[in-house]
C-alpha cells in the first residue's frame, strides 16, 4: 500500500463566499463521510464523474476523468478530504489524505478557486508523510506558491517515544509555514506588481 500523506490546510483572508465555495468543493458525496477525488473534481469542473458500479450503464469514456484531468486537478493516485465547515474559513477544519505525496496540483487549484472569489485569500499549511519523510510547509496564493520540505532527518522512533522531540519538530515545521507566509507578505508589499 502507498504511504499516506496528511496535509493540513488553513485558509487566510476568506469570507462567507469563500466558505461557501470551500463547502461545495470539499463536501462529501452522498453517503460518504469525506470528499474523494471524484466528488472534488465534480465540484471544481461541474462534471458528473462516478466510480464504476455506482451508476447503471457506467462508461469509462464518459463517467471517469481522463488521466490528464486527474493529473492537473488532483495529482496523487488518490485524495480524500476531511472537512468541517465554518462560515469563517479561518476556522474550517481541512485535512487532506493522499497517496505518496502532497497534492500540490489540488492545492494550486483550490487556492485559485478561492482567490477568484477574494483576491487576497490564500491557503497555507503543513504536511507529513506517515513515516515523517517528508514533512514540511507550503503557501499558495495569487502570483505565489512555495512548498518546503524539512531538511533535517527525522528520527522515526523518537517521534513515538519522545513527546518533547515530537512537539519541537512540529513547532519547527509550523515556524516554517509562518516564515513562508512572512516572506510572501513582505514580497507582496515590496513588489505589488508581481501579484496583480
Amino acid at each position: 500500500m502507498a504511504n499516506e500523506m496528511n496535509t493540513f490546510v488553513h485558509v487566510v483572508n476568506g469570507n462567507k463566499e469563500v466558505a461557501d465555495r470551500l463547502n461545495e468543493i470539499l463536501k462529501p458525496a452522498e453517503n460518504d463521510h469525506e470528499a474523494n477525488s471524484v466528488s472534488i473534481l465534480n465540484a471544481l469542473l461541474g462534471t458528473n464523474y462516478s466510480y464504476s458500479g455506482t451508476k447503471e450503464g457506467w462508461d469509462r469514456e464518459v463517467d471517469w476523468p481522463t488521466q490528464e484531468i486527474y493529473n492537473e486537478y488532483i495529482g496523487p493516485k488518490w485524495l480524500y478530504a476531511e472537512y468541517e465547515h465554518d462560515d469563517d474559513p479561518a476556522n474550517a477544519h481541512i485535512v487532506l489524505r493522499s497517496a505518496w505525496h502532497v497534492p500540490t496540483e489540488f492545492l494550486e487549484k483550490l487556492a485559485e478557486e478561492l482567490y477568484k472569489i477574494k483576491e487576497d485569500c490564500y491557503i497555507k499549511g503543513t504536511y507529513e508523510d506517515e513515516s515523517y519523510d517528508p514533512i514540511g510547509a507550503f503557501l499558495y496564493a495569487k502570483g505565489f506558491d512555495d512548498i518546503e520540505d524539512w531538511d533535517d532527518e527525522v528520527d522515526f522512533d523518537r517521534m513515538w517515544d519522545d513527546d518533547e522531540y515530537r512537539d519541537e519538530l512540529w513547532e519547527n515545521v509550523n515556524q516554517m509555514m509562518h516564515d513562508i507566509e512572512s516572506w510572501y507578505l513582505e514580497d507582496k508589499k515590496e513588489n505589488p506588481e508581481n501579484y496583480e
